[in-house]
């Protein structure tokens, strides 16, 4: 049971938090969009995708789009350190414990 805790841990844990990340993401960029790039559209821009957003943004409002990418990315940035110290923290109060076995000869423990 226990293996099986630690394996559903390690796949159940990215996958909440590979969805927490694209949420911060889109709503930070649409967010940013507003302020940094208020003639365009966000929708246009999800549609293009990071790599096609040069495509359909007119070159006055480039470097808006491109700032509003960067803090976006900054902003999923703190998610993730976020989820690192709460991690951390969790991790802290757990202490130390040997799972080594301890050899024993003629009926007493060796040091």
């Amino acid at each position: 049971m226990g293996v099986a805790a630690v394996v559903f841990s390690q796949a159940f844990g990215p996958a909440m938090f590979l969805a927490f990340a694209q949420t911060v993401f889109s709503t930070s960029l649409t967010k940013h969009l507003h302020t940094f790039a208020p003639s365009v559209d966000p929708e246009q821009i999800f549609q293009a995708g990071a790599s096609g957003f040069r495509d359909v943004v007119p070159a006055a409002d480039l470097a808006g789009v491109v700032l509003s990418y960067s803090k976006s990315i900054n902003d999923v940035f703190y998610l993730t350190i976020g989820a690192a110290a709460a991690a951390f923290a969790a991790c802290w109060g757990m202490g130390w414990k040997s799972v080594k076995k301890v050899a024993v000869k003629d009926g007493v423990p060796e040091v």
